[in-house]
């Protein structure tokens, strides 16, 4: 889950066909959801990352609207030795 706020991003309509580019340098990503955020300003990416056995994914996200970028990239990398 990534939420994205701030700039033009509070000030979009939620009828917007807003979607997101979500990344992975290993692994697959499945089941993208973008949803505005009612109780806040912002809009909220929900992705499922189904890992490449051991290896690290290094993720990124960013919100778009048609082809345009609207936020900033999110980037994290995701170890598999981090699992509790």
């Amino acid at each position: 889950v990534v939420d994205f706020e701030g700039g033009v991003l509070d000030k979009l309509p939620m009828t917007l066909p807003i979607t997101a580019s979500v990344e992975t340098s290993s692994g697959e990503i499945s089941d993208v959801v973008v949803n505005h955020l009612p109780e806040k300003l912002g809009w909220r990416v929900v992705f499922r990352l189904q890992p490449a056995g051991d290896k690290p994914a290094d993720m990124r996200v960013q919100l778009k609207l048609r082809e345009k970028h609207l936020s900033e990239e999110w980037s994290y990398v995701w170890y598999p030795n981090n699992i509790k």
